[in-house]
């Protein structure tokens, strides 16, 4: 049999592989089914594929390692990695992981929207879809950073490890039409991950900063909480501590973790004053701010005025537009 390793960067055809890793021991591998030999403590070095690769995290933390640094990926997190990007799944803690192998042809097929099957679209397209399309013939290093939301955690975990489950099951049967099924089950898959309620999206490129990563996982659950996240969960739900994130935010966009997240707040704020018929204490309420007299200290502080003279303002400002629409 072939080294595990060899395995993975030559296939060239489409595949689905689980890996089980216990820190500082050997590890399991199998590529549907069939068992491979892996390296042990050897020496792993980076490496990359001919292929788009998809890495789901079952179960544990993924440490991966890439050009610009490593990075923590928890149970429900995973991330697609273009033909360019150089890694390796670090085996400094426990984790169970599905690979997802796609060749570029066989890819662009599938999310190619432009002529739907069985007269109906049968995928509209997203974010994997456009990150596909772009990076097909690219020579940059990129990959996609897919952070599982933290308030459907468990839920998108639940879907997503049920449809690998029987993508495994069904290419293990092989029986007729199984394809079809691989395809459909991959279509689902794909808009669980292009879904902004399961999963924060960010394209990285390998050649930026190391920072770069934490800062958009950091501003994502900020955005996600509308500001109100503490240092102290931040730093768990990122698994670095509390200072270094709040370093790294300062540096990224001149902001402590505090100031960024009011500045978040009083834009949801904002957007709810102007789409909404919500009153403004219950936005405050929603917003998870139990002293009124605070946030409309927070909220002049960013705009100038008062929560109610910004409502005011904006309806002002709308009955001029509509009068200039009339005339």
């Amino acid at each position: 049999m072939q080294e595990w390793e060899e395995v993975r960067r030559e296939s060239s055809h489409f595949s689905l592989s689980y890996m089980e890793i216990q820190a500082g021991k050997d590890v399991r591998f199998s590529l549907v089914g069939e068992e491979l030999p892996m390296p042990g403590r050897r020496k792993r070095e980076l490496h990359h594929h001919s292929h788009f690769e998809l890495v789901f995290v079952e179960a544990g933390e993924l440490v991966q390692h890439f050009e610009n640094g490593s990075f923590h990926y928890q149970k429900g997190d995973a991330c697609l990695l273009n033909r360019n990007t150089m890694h390796l799944e670090g085996f400094e803690s426990d984790c169970k992981l599905y690979f997802v192998n796609l060749p570029p042809d066989f890819l662009l097929d599938l999310v190619n929207t432009e002529e739907p099957a069985f007269y109906r679209p049968q995928y509209q397209g997203g974010e994997v879809a456009r990150f596909v399309q772009e990076n097909k013939d690219t020579e940059t290093a990129e990959y996609m950073d897919l952070a599982a939301v933290l308030e459907n955690r468990t839920d998108t975990h639940r879907r997503v490890s049920a449809i690998l489950k029987q993508l495994q099951e069904d290419m293990e049967k092989s029986g007729p039409g199984f394809g079809f099924k691989v395809m459909g089950q991959l279509l689902q898959l794909f808009s669980i991950l292009e879904d902004p309620g399961c999963y924060h999206a960010s394209r990285i490129r390998v050649d930026s900063q190391p920072e770069t990563f934490i800062y958009t996982r950091a501003v994502a659950i900020l955005e996600e909480r509308h500001g109100r996240v503490s240092r102290k969960e931040l730093g768990k739900a990122l698994n670095y501590h509390p200072d270094h994130l709040n370093r790294v935010i300062k540096r990224q966009c001149g902001l402590s973790l505090r100031k960024l997240g009011q500045q978040i707040a009083v834009r949801e704020a904002i957007r709810r004053m102007t789409e909404t018929d919500q009153s403004i204490a219950q936005i405050i309420q929603d917003l998870g701010y139990t002293n009124r007299s605070h946030f409309y200290r927070l909220f002049e502080e960013e705009t100038g005025m008062s929560p109610g003279a910004w409502r005011n303002e904006q309806n002002y400002q709308n009955r001029l537009q509509n009068q200039s629409d009339m005339i």
